[in-house]
């Protein structure tokens, strides 16, 4: 008979004496240091917060900012004339500029509240009677006409391109309590407005997964290719967009003309593209081969200079 083995690890004592609480209080111990690794976990903020919760009231289709607190004396100078006016979805479709509207006051009158002297209408009398303990930013504006766009705009500082939606950014700063939640949620994001793309969820951080289908690939380029520089007036496309006719009126909006995307599929205008898609295939070729070799160059120098890991920085100098 073998002698009865009768040692026990610590953790296996924390496990079976006591009820088992033993182990408990290590769990959780062990949940604090998984906590602290986490780099979206709550986060001390660099100022003392002061406020307990933060209520926010998105309200798609409310009255307009003329009709509530943004006093226009001029639209009730010029009600009923007709004013020059350029719509961005009129120049988007038709590349025409210049088209007349008539002007309308305010449904409602405006009056002074509070030591601040803060103009409200008559909409929000009882709120106007805290005027003096309200912010109001009237610094803000867009470049979208429609309820999609301003949406986008609104939570993704974008009226169409992918970026990371109010509730990423927050979670990303502040970090989250939850550790097998989401940080924030968006519930049934219109997909005629990007979806959840656009309210957190590949727009969130960058993925690196290749399985990416190229329409949501080339969707993201093509907002980012064209931030910063007018798009020319015909875009051919290797591949259909996701939301092709809202970003081709984002981008007529700000080349303040109109612009076509095209996914020609075949003729003439398909050569072009293949051609393209030709040159990017064995340019990347050559990127990826002239990288294999600068990693092969890099882990030989650590091995004879004894490195853990190859050099970063290399800096050589010749007196």
């Amino acid at each position: 008979m073998s002698p009865v083995n009768h040692c026990m690890t610590r953790r296996a004592a924390l496990q079976q004496s006591a009820c088992g609480f033993g182990s408990l209080a290590l769990a959780g111990l062990g949940a604090d240091s998984v906590q602290a690794a986490n780099p979206l976990a709550t986060k001390t903020p660099h100022l003392r917060p002061r406020a307990k919760r933060i209520i926010f009231l998105f309200m798609q289709g409310g009255p307009s900012h003329v009709d509530t607190y943004d006093y226009k004396p001029a639209l009730y100078r010029n009600d009923g004339k007709k004013m020059p006016f350029d719509d961005a979805r009129t120049i988007a479709k038709t590349g025409k500029r210049g088209t007349s509207e008539r002007v309308m006051k305010p449904m409602w009158k405006f009056k002074q509240y509070g030591e601040s002297g803060r103009q409200t209408s008559d909409l929000f009398r009882q709120t106007a009677k805290h005027s003096d303990d309200l912010t109001f930013i009237h610094s803000m504006h867009t470049e979208g006409v429609a309820h999609g766009p301003a949406t986008l705009f609104l939570h993704c500082g974008s009226t169409i391109f992918i970026r990371p939606s109010f509730g990423s950014w927050v979670n990303y700063g502040l970090g989250s309590e939850n550790e097998n939640l989401p940080g924030f949620i968006s519930l049934c994001p219109l997909t005629s407005s990007g979806g959840g793309r656009n309210y957190g969820n590949r727009a969130y951080f960058p993925s690196h997964d290749r399985n990416l289908e190229p329409e949501v690939v080339l969707s993201a380029f093509i907002g980012q290719f064209y931030d910063n520089k007018p798009p020319p007036r015909i875009v051919l496309l290797s591949h259909a967009l996701v939301e092709h006719e809202l970003i081709a009126e984002a981008l007529s909006t700000r080349a303040e003309r109109k612009v076509q995307l095209i996914h020609p599929r075949r003729g003439d205008k398909r050569k072009p593209v293949e051609h393209a898609l030709s040159n990017a295939r064995e340019a990347l070729g050559r990127r990826m081969a002239e990288s294999t070799t600068h990693r092969r160059a890099l882990d030989a120098l650590a091995s004879r200079l004894d490195l853990d890991t190859a050099p970063v920085r290399i800096e050589v100098y010749d007196n």
